[in-house]
């Protein structure tokens, strides 16, 4: 069974509201409205010293708070786009090999204890996900070295990966 379209409807309003939300609050972080930075993504994502100085040079204008509040909603926004183009199998994963079919949400029952979570998996798969990609010289976390992956994680399972 299919998500149902009251439930589909309410889940895309509820991206729509987090995509303003954190699009809001990045904005007056970067404008300095408000003081200490929350990052939740990635993993140990803190600002050094440097980073917190260069964040006190942005600009405070209402106008650069609009301007940066648009640019971040649409960096919110674009990888949710492609996981949903990828759900609709109208894109596929970079090095995924052979077909790529549609993903149907599906309204799930709490009688599953082996269901995914996705929202911890998120997590999880990042330091994976880091010691896939290439070196493109900067990195969001700020761990020093590459941290190893947990093993726990299904998206490492026998990856061999660091």
């Amino acid at each position: 069974m299919t998500i149902s379209d009251a439930r589909r409807a309410a889940l895309l309003m509820e991206v729509h509201r987090a995509i303003e939300e954190a699009a809001s609050q990045a904005a007056e972080l970067l404008a300095r409205v408000s003081a200490e930075p929350n990052l939740a993504y990635p993993p140990n994502a803190g600002l050094d010293a440097t980073a917190r100085s260069v964040l006190t040079q942005a600009p405070s204008r209402p106008e650069a708070v609009a301007a940066i509040r648009k640019v971040v909603a649409a960096a919110a926004a674009a990888p949710l786009l492609h996981l949903f183009a990828l759900m609709d199998g109208v894109a596929e994963p970079d090095d995924w090999q052979g077909e790529w079919p549609p993903v149907d949400l599906a309204d799930a029952t709490d009688d599953d204890p082996a269901r995914p979570m996705l929202h911890d998996e998120l997590f999880e798969s990042y330091w994976s996900w880091v010691a896939k990609r290439d070196d493109v010289g900067w990195r969001l976390d700020s761990a020093d070295e590459p941290a190893l992956p947990d093993p726990r994680c299904s998206a490492n399972a026998g990856d061999g990966q660091r």
